[in-house]
């Protein structure tokens, strides 16, 4: 079928208004529907995730994605990131009893649940200047079923603060950015022997 077959089709076509309402990016919790669930990709070389795109009542884009337990992980971080992705799977009432990964993702496609969604802070940069920033992301935070309670953000929790490890490295590039875009002394480089201190990797969240 093209463009010619179409015609009469594209004639009767309605605007729905919203259909193209964007990226919603402000914490809150927000009934959503599956569009499309995804697997980290082949060669993906960081923490293996699984990614629930959805849109909200609203019609915004809004994607949760949650870590899949590696190989490596200790048997209790392994059981937390496995218990999160069940709890999203019972939030869509699926039943996962003899079921394979593949099932599982095409049958909560179209299903729908109260998600909760936290503003989280993180270490990055301007595009421009390539000055550290403290941004933020929207992250998935709990969920629960359609007509069961689910509670409300709140200020102690609308938000994720950088770790104290995080603020070691924010600071960190922070004072070399300063050192290297000094205007009085130039580019200067690092001493001998100093280093980045460990950072708080993407499946070593608190969950």
């Amino acid at each position: 079928m093209g463009f010619s077959s179409r015609v009469n089709n594209i004639n009767n076509s309605v605007d729905n208004g919203n259909d193209n309402a964007g990226y919603e990016n402000k914490p809150g919790v927000y009934k959503c529907k599956v569009t499309a669930v995804e697997e980290s990709p082949d060669g993906h070389t960081g923490a293996p995730y699984l990614l629930f795109k959805m849109r909200t009542d609203d019609n915004k884009m809004i994607s949760a994605k949650l870590w899949v337990a590696r190989d490596s992980d200790d048997e209790a971080k392994a059981n937390n990131k496995d218990n999160r992705i069940k709890k999203v799977l019972e939030a869509f009432k699926i039943d996962m009893e003899g079921k394979d990964g593949a099932a599982l993702m095409a049958e909560a496609v179209g299903k729908e649940a109260n998600f909760a969604f936290q503003s989280r802070e993180y270490v990055g940069k301007d595009k421009d200047s390539g000055k550290p920033e403290i941004k933020t992301v929207l992250n998935y935070f709990y969920c629960g079923a359609i007509g069961d309670k689910i509670n409300d953000l709140n200020e102690s929790n609308y938000i994720q603060r950088l770790s104290t490890a995080d603020e070691k490295e924010f600071a960190f590039k922070m004072d070399m950015w300063n050192r290297q875009n000094s205007p009085k002394t130039g580019a200067i480089e690092p001493k001998s022997g100093a280093s980045n201190p460990a950072t708080q990797g993407e499946d070593d969240l608190p969950f």
